[in-house]
């Protein structure tokens, strides 16, 4: 199953993202998923490791990301011991699902073309 993030602003509507998230999880658990709910502050920061685990990597893959800019890193001063925001998790995430969503789209919309699938 692909992580569910939800992001609150101060500012934000509560009541709104907290009836989102009850559906999302009825609804996992009518198809019979197992549901972690992890609540964090977005200006956390986690083990590579733990970064690796909730995008699906390896967390040699998840140092790679954060080489290349994807993942905003950082390292503890004196040590090779490195840590992921939260945030660019999240942000990362949000990036992915978007790529998927409009994945299908585009597939659907070759589909209605009568492109041929190769």
């Amino acid at each position: 199953m692909r992580p569910v993030n939800f992001h609150i602003a101060p500012e934000g509507e509560v009541d709104v993202v907290v009836d989102e998230i009850r559906t999302t999880v009825k609804s996992l658990i009518a198809e019979g998923v197992e549901v972690d709910i992890v609540v964090t502050s977005p200006d956390h920061w986690v083990p590579v490791s733990e970064a690796a685990a909730q995008l699906g990597f390896s967390r040699q893959h998840a140092r790679r990301l954060i080489d290349a800019g994807l993942l905003a890193g950082r390292q503890q001063e004196g040590s090779s011991y490195w840590q992921v925001s939260q945030r660019s998790i999240a942000e990362l995430l949000a990036k992915r699902e978007d790529g998927w969503r409009r994945t299908g789209e585009w597939s659907k919309a070759l589909d209605d073309l009568g492109v041929p699938f190769e």
